[in-house]
């Protein structure tokens, strides 16, 4: 142990502590630090000279599978919301396309020949 050093083993749950740092009833300092149960490095909250990020590779490694099943959701509401569309288009435009169809039936009996209207 080195002077002024304090040990603090009550930190059986993860967060943040606080060690307050009292002499003749006046506060001198206060510190915070985590604790993490699961990995010392994240314990440490100083300011660091240099952040590891820890590379994978792969679309299985960066992105969960829950996340892509919902990316690729909305993909089928769109194909939906399209279908719906052209239907009701369709719907709108029936008189439309029955008079086209006539048409288009007249000109192949009469052998592609131009109508004068």
């Amino acid at each position: 142990m080195q002077p002024n050093q304090i040990i603090y083993t009550d930190t059986n749950l993860p967060g943040v502590y606080m060690v307050e740092i009292f002499r003749d009833e006046a506060l001198e300092a206060r510190h915070r630090y985590a604790v993490n149960l699961f990995d010392a490095d994240e314990s440490q909250i100083q300011p660091q000279s240099e952040v590891t990020i820890a590379q994978v590779s792969g679309l299985q490694e960066a992105i969960p599978p829950e996340r892509v099943g919902r990316q690729e959701f909305w993909r089928w509401l769109a194909a939906i919301a399209l279908l719906v569309l052209v239907i009701e288009w369709l719907v709108y435009q029936r008189n439309s396309i029955s008079v086209l169809r006539q048409r288009w039936r007249e000109r192949q009996q009469s052998g592609s020949a131009p109508r004068s209207r």
